[in-house]
């Protein structure tokens, strides 16, 4: 500013909001002929100001929600509830199944229901290896060898731990054999009568 300009009191307030410059001083003097005068000068008579630095409040950059990891941007609100119940419910323990393919549906029994949202699955292990995992409470398994096998439910979580698991569950698979299956046919389909 040059030295006997006039500042109105408005740009006396732009000043203090202003960012500050650095070593600005402002001085200000009284002239009875013209009234009140700042100037950046320094001039006989005139009072230093001190005007302090604007506080300044650091930028937070909020990243977008699509640079937020996979994992926090899927998982939900709260806690997952705690598993009072989980049970294979068919076939029951020490059932004997009959089925010429080996084909079996296996139903599990969840209290409370699969918590999909937090990253749950359900795990069938047939004679302790894993013959199927999914959402769903029912697995259907094909092929099983006749004799004795044995299930188990277990609910895993996202990180394939192990959260909670069913009694093991025995059953008895009963199939035909290939010799059995041909004197079935032959009884129900008798040879002609050969002509004496």
């Amino acid at each position: 500013m040059l030295p006997g300009m006039r500042v109105p009191a408005a740009l006396l307030i732009l000043f203090q909001i202003a960012p500050p410059l650095p070593a600005a001083e402002v001085y200000r003097y009284v002239d009875p002929e013209r009234g009140v005068e700042y100037s950046d000068t320094p001039r006989p008579g005139a009072e230093r100001i001190l005007i302090p630095e604007t506080p300044v409040a650091p930028v937070i950059r909020t990243p977008p929600p699509s640079a937020l990891a996979p994992e926090a941007a899927e998982t939900p609100a709260g806690t997952a509830l705690a598993y009072v119940d989980i049970a294979i419910v068919d076939p029951a323990d020490q059932d004997t199944l009959r089925d010429n393919a080996g084909n079996l549906i296996v139903a599990v029994s969840l209290d409370p229901p699969l918590q999909a949202d937090f990253g749950h699955r359900l795990r069938l292990l047939l004679d302790g290896a894993v013959a199927g995992e999914g959402v769903g409470t029912h697995f259907a398994l094909s092929e099983l060898d006749r004799g004795t096998h044995t299930l188990q439910a277990v609910v895993v979580g996202s990180d394939g731990q192990a959260l909670v698991s069913s009694a093991v569950t025995t059953f008895h698979l009963h199939r035909m054999t290939v010799q059995q299956i041909q004197r079935r046919k032959a009884a129900e389909n008798p040879a002609p009568a050969t002509p004496p």
